[in-house]
């Protein structure tokens, strides 16, 4: 015979409640792999940068208002970075959509309130990576993507 319990105590008669779900073994794996593929993109893009003369200030630099991928100094020109990689690189340009476009931005306008840095101008590009091969495939950076009229007031 079943024994039944008293109805004033839920997990008694349903004991999965309170339990987690278990993630599937193929998410945390594709998981796994978009952070390495997006640690990948950025060493490329840094390497980009570099070979212009810019000094990387920050990686992936956070503040209440969002994040910034890249964060780089080149000549009195600060310039934030946001890392877009997909299998092309007409795959990559769609991801960025208009609310992490605004939270980059307000981001950026955090950091320059709150840095002590002689910055004279500003910028937002975006950095495409494409990991595939053949035709689309490669590493485009787009200046100035976000704003146009230098430092945002």
């Amino acid at each position: 015979m079943v024994q039944v319990a008293a109805a004033t105590d839920p997990q008694a008669v349903m004991p999965w409640l309170g339990m987690r779900p278990v993630a599937r073994a193929g998410s945390r794996t594709r998981g796994a792999v978009a952070y390495l593929n997006g640690l990948a993109a950025e060493e490329r893009v840094i390497g980009r940068y570099r070979e212009q003369g810019a000094l990387l200030l920050h990686r992936r630099w956070r503040c209440a208002a969002g994040e910034i991928d890249l964060i780089f100094a080149l000549g009195d020109l600060v310039v934030f970075v946001e890392v877009k990689a997909s299998r092309d690189l007409a795959q990559a340009v769609t991801r960025l959509g208009a609310g992490q476009a605004a939270r980059i931005l307000r981001a950026a306008e955090v950091f320059l309130a709150t840095t002590a840095a002689p910055w004279q101008s500003a910028r937002i590009d975006l950095a495409l990576v494409a990991h595939g091969s053949g035709q689309g495939s490669g590493t485009e950076i787009l200046p100035d993507v976000l704003w146009q009229d230098g430092i945002a007031a």
